[in-house]
């Protein structure tokens, strides 16, 4: 019992009750905003070894009939290279990058001009044949992938699936 002229007494446990939650949603606040803050802004290159740099070189494929695609090269013409990329097509996972190879591989295509695609703007190719037609249950899978010998560097810089 209270003595007269006292507030009754509470239980220090609530106190620490209390006081132990709040500093638990203190602490998940400022957490989740450091976290927030983290990912709002971004990594930089430095933080980051596993990303890739942004790619400006292109090689778009468009279907110009139902056995033949047409490339056009459209390299980035602000970056200088002291060696010139070399480019290479795959058809289904083979290298389709000349007439040479294509006949090498005994695909039913044919590039032209048979020396294939070159790392220069408007560049092109057309690749014909019956390994290009492709139908519903089999596409064809196209991709243009570019070596850079100044940093050795593979990219794809062109992925198509007719």
């Amino acid at each position: 019992m209270n003595p007269p002229g006292t507030a009754p007494r509470k239980e220090p446990f609530r106190y620490v009750v209390w006081s132990l939650v709040a500093a638990t949603l203190v602490i998940a606040i400022i957490f989740s905003l450091v976290v927030t803050g983290y990912f709002l802004r971004g990594s930089t290159a430095k933080e980051c070894s596993f990303c890739a740099d942004w790619q400006t070189d292109v090689a778009p494929a468009v279907r110009t009939g139902p056995d033949s695609v047409h490339i056009v090269m459209q390299p980035d013409t602000s970056i200088h290279h002291n060696k010139i990329p070399i480019v290479n097509i795959y058809l289904n996972e083979k290298d389709v990058s000349n007439q040479s190879l294509i006949a090498a591989s005994g695909i039913d295509a044919v590039i032209s001009p048979p020396e294939g695609l070159v790392f220069s703007s408007n560049s092109s190719v057309t690749l014909q044949g019956k390994a290009v037609a492709g139908n519903e249950t089999l596409p064809v899978h196209l991709q243009i992938v570019a070596t850079y010998p100044d940093t050795g560097r593979r990219v794809v810089i062109g992925a198509q699936i007719f």
